[in-house]
């Protein structure tokens, strides 16, 4: 049964999602939202998810949600597209250390520099430089694990650089990659990839507004 992406629009968190499915040639079915209509606050799409974020997938009348535990699962269920390595795999620690951190440690600094971009300049300006800072410790932690390696796990691509390189391309958009020469050719190397290119992983941002 084809898999059906609840969503925004192309650059939100349900991207990965797609990028991982067209990268293992699954079939699967947009059902957009209209943020400006507040679709993701009605009746019918929080019974999908009571919380209303996005993304959430159905698949055989079961409802998944949060864009990391979706390609955690995928990956996973269909272990012959070899997009996450073996549960017995020297590799699987670190893999699932991955999956979790970008979302529990490192895509807080991209919500807040979202918030900071609504203030006015002068308060802005404070908090982004502040981010930079704080951000050095992450981007430093992620050069160290690739050093000369294409990929993050094993060398190999895995569900893992879709995860951050699509986090990678938010922090671009605050200007928090500066000087990283690294992770700039590790995001041009996953930019020319024929599934992120399809799904427009790489699309410039632009974030619907908050309420």
């Amino acid at each position: 049964m084809t898999i059906k992406i609840y969503f925004f629009g192309p650059m939100d968190r349900s991207g990965r999602v797609r990028w991982l499915l067209e990268e293992m040639g699954m079939a699967y079915e947009d059902h957009r939202l209209d943020y400006q209509k507040q679709e993701h606050k009605s009746e019918e799409y929080l019974k999908i998810n009571p919380l209303g974020a996005i993304p959430a997938i159905e698949e055989n009348g079961e409802i998944l949600t949060e864009s990391g535990g979706i390609c955690a699962y995928l990956a996973d269920k269909h272990r012959d597209k070899e997009m996450s390595p073996s549960i017995d795999s020297p590799l699987r620690g670190k893999y699932m250390q991955w999956m979790f951190m970008i979302p529990a440690s490192i895509e807080p600094y991209m919500v807040e520099c979202f918030r900071a971009s609504q203030l006015p300049e002068e308060e802005r300006n404070k908090v982004m430089a502040e981010a930079v800072t704080k951000f050095e410790p992450v981007l430093n932690m992620i050069t160290d694990k690739l050093g000369d390696n294409e990929y993050m796990i094993g060398n190999k691509f895995s569900a893992v650089d879709i995860m951050l390189a699509s986090t990678l391309h938010w922090a671009n958009n605050f200007e928090l990659l500066q000087n990283k020469p690294t992770l700039d050719s590790y995001i041009e190397r996953l930019k020319s990839r024929e599934a992120a290119v399809k799904v427009g992983a790489f699309l410039p941002i632009t974030p619907p507004k908050e309420d």
